[in-house]
């Protein structure tokens, strides 16, 4: 027992200290790593949903401007597929179809040969779980469409393979008027 009226810290109470410390700091760090690993999944579903966005709303701005009697919807037994002819900025035709996880489009010259090859394909959205595209006959929706002019409208859909849903309904200017 000391006498002496000083009194310091023993080595043990200095080793207890710096343990208590350790830990804290441990715990510290591993919430600073979960809270980087949280934000960086979140960024990346967000860039993931503003693609998927993005690609839904550009699409129906180029479906909008499709020339009359030239836009086609298959309902095909796996995934839909749209095509459609477009003047510009030179004549060609646009064909657009889920294949695997991809969202693909191919663009051919309107005034290629017929033994041409096949295009290119381009993938505009990757992880797509499913393409949704409907028209709407004037009076109700199909998910078929073939020619005699534009529907009335048409709603195009993504289900990103999140789970995240895109889908938008363009309403065709063209739509009616005469061939």
């Amino acid at each position: 027992m000391r006498t002496s009226p000083e009194r310091g810290f023993t080595l043990l109470e200095t080793v207890v200290a710096l343990a208590i410390t350790v830990i804290v700091l441990g715990a510290a760090w591993q919430a600073v790593v979960r809270s980087a690993e949280a934000r960086d999944q979140a960024t990346a579903r967000a860039h993931a949903t503003d693609a998927a966005r993005d690609a839904v709303l550009d699409l129906a701005d180029e479906v909008a401007a499709a020339e009359p009697d030239a836009l086609v919807v298959a309902a095909a037994p796996s995934a839909p597929r749209l095509r459609w002819r477009a003047a510009a900025p030179t004549p060609h035709v646009v064909a657009l179809a889920l294949e695997g996880d991809r969202l693909l489009r191919r663009d051919t010259p309107a005034f290629a040969p017929p033994d041409a090859p096949a295009p290119p394909a381009v993938t505009v959205l990757g992880g797509v779980r499913a393409l949704t595209v409907r028209a709407l006959d004037g009076t109700a929706w199909t998910d078929a469409w073939q020619g005699g002019g534009l529907p009335r409208a048409l709603e195009l859909g993504v289900e990103t393979a999140d789970g995240a849903r895109w889908r938008t309904r363009v309403v065709l200017a063209l739509a009616g008027a005469p061939r």
